[in-house]
């Protein structure tokens, strides 16, 4: 009587759990890594867009400014030829407001230095003409130098310093 079974050996087995257990340890690894590297190309592609958006829009500002005025330590107003209500900046700590109106934007970065002055002059008198802004902010755990100037006319530089 030869009732043999074909089946695997015990060994056969094993070498099969061991290979597939190494390829499910192999996968899950590639997972997470590839995961992790989408989420720091995500937080890359959103502090890319920040930075553009608040040097865009406070770029903007600068460059369309009939003038901009020193007003306190911590904000600035910015005149416009077509309005007459001007945008006021408030740099706060742990904010840059941009308030027009009622209208208020915010943007959630940490203030580390702020700089203004007038021809190199860092002594300034409230409602004084500022050209020149200078800060730095940190978000995304990232630091960013922002510095933006305005050209005004020879005659308007020279009304300002009398």
């Amino acid at each position: 009587m030869n009732n043999r079974i074909n089946a695997f050996t015990l060994v056969e087995l094993l070498i099969g759990m061991i290979f597939t257990s190494i390829l499910i340890v192999s996968i899950s690894a590639f997972y997470l890594l590839s995961n992790k590297q989408l989420r720091n190309k995500i937080m890359d592609a959103n502090y890319l867009k920040e930075r553009i958006i608040i040097n865009d829009v406070i770029e903007n500002d600068f460059h369309k400014a009939l003038n901009i005025k020193f007003l306190s330590e911590k904000s600035i107003a910015i005149n416009f030829k077509e309005t007459v209500i001007p945008i006021k900046y408030q740099f706060t700590d742990s904010l840059i407001i941009r308030e027009f109106d009622s209208n208020k934007d915010s943007f959630n970065v940490t203030l580390k230095s702020l700089f203004f002055s007038f021809n190199g002059n860092r002594e300034l008198s409230p409602n004084q003409l500022i050209d020149y802004i200078s800060f730095d902010i940190s978000f995304y755990n990232r630091f960013l130098n922002c510095v933006y100037t305005k050209n005004y006319s020879s005659e308007l530089k020279l009304m300002q310093e009398l």
